[in-house]
């Protein structure tokens, strides 16, 4: 591309497999960058790419205590004696 010329695309993650709260579902993911847009999008020539599968999404460790330590008067909030962490 040369320098100053107006010429853009977008990439995303193909993430089409989601947690019942919308957040994508560990595991390996494909890539797609799109077709070329811009004022100078036509001095160029791109019709977009999707990859193989080579995005990652890793699962996440959670640890936490025992919530019979924790204490919570009827209708309150519980207090919790320890909260649970991701490592």
């Amino acid at each position: 591309m040369i320098s100053g010329d107006g010429v853009t695309s977008t990439a995303s993650v193909n993430t089409s497999t989601l947690s019942s709260s919308g957040n994508p579902i560990a595991g390996s993911y494909t890539q797609t960058a799109g077709a070329l847009g811009g004022a100078d999008a036509g001095n160029y020539s791109f019709a977009g790419y999707t990859s193989g599968s080579n995005y990652t999404i890793n699962q996440l460790a959670l640890t936490g205590a025992a919530i019979g330590a924790s204490s919570s008067t009827y209708g309150a909030s519980l207090t919790l004696a320890r909260s649970a962490s991701a490592t």
